[in-house]
């Protein structure tokens, strides 16, 4: 979308061109065909201006973005960096508490275990002791 700026610009040059044709073919004697062509050849150059001005200041405009993205693309980085090692220190806490888990579970397994063959040698004894030695005797 054109700016306002830039109509104004386009139309202050076109009053320049044309009043330098009038001025010179009021003033200077020249034929409305060589002051018209004296005002179009005004009107090119500052036509040419404009737009080279334009550029570099576009340049200019365009390095300051150009380092305002690098500014964000290190902030992004960075911000990626501490993310990684803020979820490194969560997936270790959560590591370590699962392997306290597992020993515990382990202890707990071995328990069973022990308590599990003290009762089958015990029921294992009971039934020996009822049928080797019956209790009339």
């Amino acid at each position: 979308m054109i700016r306002i700026s830039t109509i104004f610009i386009a139309i202050c040059m076109v009053l320049v061109a044309a009043s330098l044709g009038l001025i010179l073919y009021s003033m200077a004697g020249l034929s409305g065909m060589e002051s018209a062509i004296v005002a179009l050849t005004a009107l090119t150059f500052l036509i040419l201006y404009n737009a080279v001005s334009m550029r570099l200041r576009d340049r200019t405009d365009v390095g300051g973005q150009i380092a305002d993205l690098s500014r964000g693309t290190a902030d992004l980085a960075r911000q990626v960096a501490e993310f990684g090692r803020r979820l490194a220190a969560v997936e270790g806490r959560v590591g370590s508490a699962n392997s306290a888990a597992a020993e515990r579970i382990q202890g707990v397994a071995g328990e069973i275990n022990e308590l599990g063959v003290l009762v089958s040698s015990s029921r294992f004894r009971s039934l020996v002791m009822t049928t080797c030695w019956p209790r009339g005797r």
